[in-house]
């Protein structure tokens, strides 16, 4: 197995603390069993007060048009099991009953390449707070699936059949091989029934692969039917009525970056050119349909200067990610500005939650401009 020097720092997010009494939360399911969440918002040991005030509007469910349907949002929660498109027939509302979208896919791409050393001692502690804040990106649509897959293969996280590009991530440098879900059956990816403290295992890629990063063509492999076809590696991630979100993480641009492209005519990048690349992803997923954060040297001067090291060993710095801006530009060139975001891999850890928090956003044009 082969692990960045990093790696370990995950297990902040992936190992479950001896106790969480005294640590901060939001609501009672934070807390270990025999504690609750207390209204200065830590896990206090023994069972939750009863309230004497007045209980919240709850939901109604109806097939009746003209009925309305009232809805606390400070309430509102992901963990819903229903699959509703309106109103929910148990639970809170979620999806297009309260303005988002009724599903939405998650496809993360990690750049696990030597280089990523630098930008991931910075970003890991970070990950910290991934976690809350993916639940609430997630709480309103109904259903969610987020999957992670890296730049390039790596064995050591995939079973023997899915070592190929764009399979998503089974386990993680914590676990060496074993399941980040627990269950070597469980689906290559997390949904609504899963806890997501697992996302933190799946994010620790390792830095030691290829260099050769092909960002888009792992993309397109990921979300392909070929992977996505029955009995494939991805089944069951992609689904046809659900928005698509895409978050890369990347310290260089999709292209030839050695010292000496003439001397290194494998080292390509992705095949084609960005404007193949968005006609590809279109024909898999609509525009409107679609999202892209991506966290990467977002301007020539964003990052300490990208230096190849001779011949075919990664660089030092941060490659301003040109291609892949251009790639995502094409979204806004039709008239869908707002379903991309690029934020700066290089910022400090204070500065990287914040930018990550963009994927909102995003999530709320592309629920309102494709109505799923």
């Amino acid at each position: 197995m082969r692990l960045g020097p990093l790696a370990c720092v995950f297990v902040l997010t992936a190992c479950k603390v001896p106790s969480t009494l005294g640590l901060p939360c939001s609501d009672d399911t934070h807390c270990d069993a025999g504690q609750f969440c207390d209204a200065a918002g830590t896990c206090a040991a023994g069972a939750a007060e009863t309230s004497t005030s007045s209980p919240a509007p709850s939901t109604t469910s109806t097939t009746d048009p003209t009925t309305t349907t009232t809805v606390d949002p400070a309430t509102s929660s992901s963990s819903s099991t229903s699959a509703a498109s309106d109103t929910t027939t148990t639970g809170l509302a979620c999806g297009q009953a309260i303005g988002l979208c009724n599903k939405v896919d998650i496809l993360v791409l990690i750049d696990n390449s030597g280089s990523m050393s630098e930008e991931f001692g910075a970003f890991i502690p970070a990950l910290a707070q991934f976690t809350d804040l993916l639940d609430t990106v997630l709480t309103g649509p109904c259903s969610y699936h987020i999957g992670v897959t890296t730049t390039e293969v790596a064995p050591d996280f995939q079973t023997p059949e899915c070592q190929v590009r764009g399979a998503l991530s089974k386990s993680g440098a914590l676990l060496g091989g074993a399941s980040c879900f627990g269950d070597d059956a469980h689906p290559p990816y997390l949904d609504e029934s899963d806890d997501l403290a697992a996302i933190g295992c799946l994010f620790a890629v390792g830095q030691d692969y290829d260099t050769d990063e092909k960002q888009l063509d792992t993309v397109l492999a990921a979300l392909s039917p070929e992977l996505a076809a029955p009995g494939a590696c991805n089944e069951g991630f992609l689904r046809e009525d659900a928005a698509l979100l895409v978050l890369l993480l990347t310290d260089e641009d999709d292209d030839n970056d050695s010292d000496d492209p003439s001397e290194s005519p494998n080292r390509t990048g992705s095949e084609g050119e960005p404007t193949a690349w968005f006609d590809r992803l279109a024909a898999i997923k609509p525009p409107e349909a679609t999202g892209v954060l991506a966290l990467l040297a977002d301007s020539e001067n964003a990052c300490d200067p990208w230096m190849p090291a001779p011949g075919l060993s990664d660089g030092e710095g941060a490659e301003y990610g040109e291609r892949i801006l251009t790639f995502m530009q094409h979204y806004s060139g039709m008239g869908l500005v707002d379903h991309i975001h690029a934020g700066n891999i290089c910022s400090p850890t204070e500065e990287l939650v914040p930018q990550i928090a963009d994927l909102l956003g995003v999530l709320q044009a592309v629920c309102e401009d494709s109505g799923l």
